[in-house]
């Protein structure tokens, strides 16, 4: 199985690893980013159950945000659980419920993944020199979305860092 992929289209241009394999996902992460009010990565989970691995407290509204978006949305939660293997303590994490079909069935759905946009990268040709393989998920059946993310705080209110 390949564990470096650049997804193109997703709608994003995001490389991807899976989130268990520490020393690619350390690698991902290391990398120079520009800063950004966006976390830089996002945990790509596949079925909803996989958030409990990655968030403390989960507001009602997020779990009603994840069930009926029709849209690509990432959340950003603010009470992180610790990642194994992981040097840096996130005190925030950013999370999407996958749903591209065709990312779906590349990927598959019994791991979550950790996402980030190329265009979060200093150095975009180091991430192009990390990638394995290059996938286009572009879907002509499907309208291209932009990207919306919200945080969300253990009170139900929300803001949006991007829509």
């Amino acid at each position: 199985m390949l564990q470096r992929l650049l997804l193109k289209n997703t709608p994003a241009d995001v490389l991807v690893t899976p989130y268990r394999n520490t020393s690619a996902r350390q690698e991902l992460l290391s990398f120079p980013q520009q800063n950004t009010e966006i976390p830089f990565c996002t945990v790509w989970i596949t079925q909803i159950e996989q958030i409990h691995q990655f968030v403390q407290q989960i507001p009602d509204l997020a779990w009603e945000l994840m069930e009926y978006a029709t849209e690509p949305l990432s959340l950003v939660y603010t009470r992180a659980k610790p990642w194994p293997g992981e040097r840096k303590v996130l005190t925030e994490v950013c999370v999407r419920l996958l749903t591209h079909p065709k990312a779906l069935k590349l990927l598959g759905s019994n791991q979550p993944w950790i996402s980030v946009e190329t265009d979060h990268l200093m150095d975009k040709k180091q991430g192009v020199a990390w990638t394995e393989k290059e996938v286009d998920c572009f879907d002509a059946r499907i309208a291209p979305q932009k990207l919306k993310i919200m945080r969300v705080y253990d009170d139900d209110s929300f803001t949006f860092l991007q829509q």
